[in-house]
């Protein structure tokens, strides 16, 4: 049965408005913990970010321009965006940014990473549980840091992670996540070839399962990581993306960082 981490409110995921939020140093192991995080996310190059505010929806702006945070999402949406923990981090003092390449998203917010005495923001905000990782936002190994917070964060409850995941044995659950960041657990029942796509099928042949499709420009580097078709297929995985579609809900993962072995 494919499990998901819901990114609906009815999921019961912690909610953050009017509580005291303390951001204490970044909590977990030594390969994956505060500084070393910012060395694998080339803080060393972060630049003097000025004021950073965080407006009444959640949203952030850096010395007054509209940013996108790299490498971090809420399950819920921007419902669900812990303003009270950005409100904190951005009181704490002066910080800096990265600026990662690449276009701005639609909204004309380019990606950045915020940091404070050489520990990013995403690190802070994954390990006490108050967001997921994004890695298709991140450097390979940036992503791989903060996903060594975010598994100590989800065995230790914390956060997000305090409420068990939610069940979905059908697609009716997964299309009400139509448009959402979400996560999802599930055995990869079979594995297909388009000309331009692998796809990685959850359901049955057939059916309206959950598939998810890894596009031909991110093969190379799939097959790098040890994800060949061959070797993903009878595997349990946690996949993580936007859901999109209510008929045949499916998801694409550009990154291998996004599709998670669990056994």
């Amino acid at each position: 049965m494919t499990r998901l981490l819901a990114a609906t409110r009815s999921a019961c995921l912690i909610g953050l408005a009017g509580s005291m939020i303390m951001l204490l140093p970044v909590r977990g192991a030594a390969q994956g913990s505060g500084p070393a995080v910012g060395r694998d996310c080339g803080v060393s190059a972060a630049t003097p970010a000025g004021g950073i505010a965080v407006g009444e929806d959640g949203d952030v702006a850096v010395a007054g321009e509209a940013v996108r945070l790299a490498g971090v999402a809420w399950p819920g949406g921007a419902a669900d965006v812990p303003r009270a923990a950005l409100e904190a981090w951005a009181q704490q003092g002066p910080a800096r940014i990265v600026t990662l390449p690449g276009p701005a998203d639609r909204w004309g917010r380019p990606a950045v990473i915020p940091a404070r005495d050489g520990t990013p923001l995403a690190a802070h905000l994954v390990a006490e549980g108050h967001a997921i990782v994004r890695p298709e936002d991140l450097p390979p190994g940036c992503a791989r840091a903060l996903m060594v917070l975010e598994r100590e964060a989800r065995a230790a409850g914390r956060g997000l992670w305090a409420l068990p995941a939610a069940q979905a044995g059908d697609t009716a659950a997964l299309a009400a996540l139509d448009g959402r960041y979400a996560l999802v657990e599930g055995r990869i029942l079979s594995v297909s070839h388009g000309k331009a796509i692998l796809y990685l099928n959850f359901g049955t042949f057939g059916a309206n399962g959950f598939t998810v499709t890894v596009p031909k420009r991110s093969l190379r580097r799939f097959e790098a990581s040890g994800m060949t078709g061959a070797a993903m297929e009878g595997r349990r995985v946690r996949v993580r993306g936007v859901v999109v579609g209510t008929d045949r809900p499916r998801m694409e993962a550009t990154v291998p960082e996004a599709v998670e072995r669990l056994d």
